[in-house]
């Protein structure tokens, strides 16, 4: 057994990298770990001949995990001391880009598990015995923070993530407006207007576009997917107003949707959970959730995150509600 030492600090030239790890945040700031034989670990691999860190690390994960990620910046290494060797293991971070459905590991065959957890809770996920180990971690988190924004202890039972539309995403988004038009819906609640354009591209470009706020619109929103972290599934969609006009206040700063197959089983909880963690990075205050009066679900969700009906107005011969989120 080997001795194990914490370097934030660049590798030396003359010592041998046999190993590139990650800690991999959720936008929302969990880590996410594999799942192996029952326990809890980090993934990545051994560099493939004249790989940079940074492209070992995005083929570990795709295919251990089957997940894709972006803005990856070196952390430090282990090094490792044993019957007379020594040698670097690499550790970087990076963000969560976008997840799909597990596959085999094409090097061995096997089929792994993936779990987010909050940063609060990961070394004892991972029950390093080593010091250095969990040095890493600490030092982990607080680049993370820096690098990504994140500032709240995500500590919630919850087996999604929310991840931006993209290109990739064109069948199983097709395939998830499809399901709604096939259950006799009419619109895609919390997708930016999906169900009103023919094409996908199209869409994702306006979605893109009110992503930054213009002298014609001064209004920020973002437009999220959620996914099921265990599986990939598309879950939902859910769209957050970064701040309110007197033109959106009726319509509050969260509309949120899940997929009519999915409906009834705590995602919408799930999915409004990270929709406020994205709204506490927005450093808003307070969040307004409006539904119909008769939509029960809707509103069941924000009272599920706490909402407090606030007003009850009419809009157009319908009762509308206002819950109010504290954050």
């Amino acid at each position: 057994m080997g001795t194990f030492t914490w370097f934030k600090a660049p590798v030396p030239d003359d010592l041998e990298v046999r190993q590139v790890y990650g800690i991999v945040f959720s936008n929302d700031g969990r880590v996410l770990l594999r799942i192996e034989d029952d326990k809890y670990k980090l993934t990545g691999g051994k560099p493939e001949k004249s790989e940079a860190f940074q492209e070992t690390l995005s083929r570990e994960y795709i295919e251990e995990l089957n997940t894709v990620i972006e803005d990856i910046h070196y952390l430090g290494y282990l090094l490792v001391e044993e019957t007379g060797e020594r040698y670097a293991q690499v550790r970087m971070i990076a963000r969560i880009k976008d997840i799909h459905e597990i596959q085999d590991d094409p090097a061995n065959g096997k089929r792994y598990g993936r779990k987010l957890v909050s940063i609060s809770k990961v070394k004892g996920y991972l029950n390093y015995s080593d010091e250095a180990g969990n040095q890493m971690i600490d030092d982990a988190i607080v680049l993370g923070k820096e690098r990504y924004s994140f500032d709240h202890d995500f500590d919630e039972d919850n087996d999604m993530i929310i991840v931006l539309p993209s290109e990739e995403m064109e069948k199983e988004a097709l395939e998830y407006k499809e399901e709604h038009f096939s259950a006799g819906d009419t619109q895609i609640h919390g997708s930016g207007g999906f169900a009103y354009y023919d094409s996908f591209s199209e869409w994702l470009s306006h979605i893109d576009s009110i992503r930054n706020s213009t002298p014609e619109r001064p209004i920020q929103t973002s437009t999220f997917f959620s996914k099921r972290v265990s599986d990939g599934k598309l879950i939902g969609c859910i769209k957050i107003h970064h701040s309110l006009t007197d033109e959106l206040q009726s319509g509050g700063h969260i509309a949120y949707g899940i997929r009519p197959s999915e409906r009834s089983k705590g995602y919408g909880k799930m999915q409004l959970q990270l929709g406020l963690a994205y709204a506490r990075l927005l450093n808003i205050d307070q969040v307004i959730i409006a539904c119909d009066k008769d939509n029960t679900a809707s509103a069941g969700t924000a009272k599920s995150c706490g909402g407090i009906l606030v007003n009850e107005f009419k809009e157009d011969g319908v009762i509308k509600q206002h819950y109010a989120i504290k954050l």
